[in-house]
């Protein structure tokens, strides 16, 4: 005869293997479901500064950009949130060095999406503003500056990158550069927002 303790021991150990084998499963499973291609619209509106930090000893940009991003087709079941950012590259004017900046960033929240147990909650749906796929954002500024602190910026070649990073609800987290867009910087100082 068994005791209650060994009863709780085995059904214990018993449902935390079930769910290791499941957790397994899904995480192996995972890698394996066709993705679409993110659609992605980025334009740089205006430099509303490039000037000399006086105090810093280095150059700093401000720029004013669109970006549209639509993840639908890329987001799976196993997405729990994806992270976009926006990365500016550039090489020092006498190729010694790489430069990297991330000026903007957001979280796009995966999209809930009605099942056929929903049917009673549908109305309920409809009413809710539930998360989007999608990130549209016109005329933003950026929310850390471009800066060089060798002050090489004027007439820079950069380049814009949108990075997105997709944190599953089992798994590992998956980054993914989906856009690249190269930008001449101004050849002259711009002091004041036009």
């Amino acid at each position: 005869m068994y005791n209650m303790s060994n009863r709780l021991n085995q059904i214990t150990f018993f449902t935390g293997m079930v769910l290791l084998v499941f957790s397994g499963l899904n995480l192996f499973i995972g890698q394996f479901h066709l993705k679409g291609e993110p659609v992605v619209n980025f334009n740089v509106n205006q430099v509303r500064r490039l000037f000399n930090s006086q105090q810093r000893g280095w150059q700093e940009c401000w720029i004013n950009f669109e970006i549209g991003v639509d993840l639908t087709n890329y987001l799976t079941w196993n997405s729990k949130f994806a992270y976009v950012y926006l990365n500016v590259q550039f090489k020092s004017k006498d190729g010694k060095y790489l430069s990297e900046n991330i000026i903007w960033d957001s979280h796009i929240q995966r999209q809930l999406q009605p099942t056929v147990f929903d049917g009673p909650l549908q109305k309920y749906y409809e009413k809710v503003n539930l998360p989007s796929n999608k990130l549209n954002i016109k005329n933003s500024r950026h929310e850390y500056a471009l800066r060089d602190v060798y002050s090489n910026l004027l007439g820079q070649e950069v380049t814009f990158q949108v990075w997105v990073e997709i944190t599953p609800i089992i798994g590992n987290i998956f980054r993914e550069k989906i856009y690249e867009a190269p930008y001449t910087l101004p050849n002259q100082l711009v002091l004041r927002d036009p």
